[in-house]
């Protein structure tokens, strides 16, 4: 049997949690954005690193995609999709 337990006083400071923009929810551009898409830009928003940036100031993430598919435990060809809608929309750029 799946054992839950509701949320009690104080709980909420001692748990980690991603944190997603509620523009991705609230924003007319954002609107017909994949679900999956949306929790993977909070997943890496997480994974930044502020002593890891390039020589533009710009922070950036090793090996997004193996590190969001084990996260997320989707299939490498999901997060190719996910990756590809993130960069249409302007939320993400990939360098090769």
């Amino acid at each position: 049997m799946l054992s839950f337990h509701l949320l009690k006083g104080g709980d909420i400071m001692s748990t980690n949690y991603y944190m997603i923009n509620k523009e991705l929810f609230l924003n007319e551009k954002y609107i017909n954005m994949n679900l999956n898409s949306k929790i993977a830009y909070a997943v890496l928003y997480d994974l930044l690193d502020e002593n890891k940036y390039n020589t533009s100031n710009e922070l950036y993430i090793q090996n997004a995609r193996k590190q969001l598919q084990y996260i997320l435990n989707l299939s490498i060809n999901t997060i190719t999709k996910i990756f590809k809608e993130l960069t249409i929309y302007s939320l993400i750029r990939e360098d090769k």
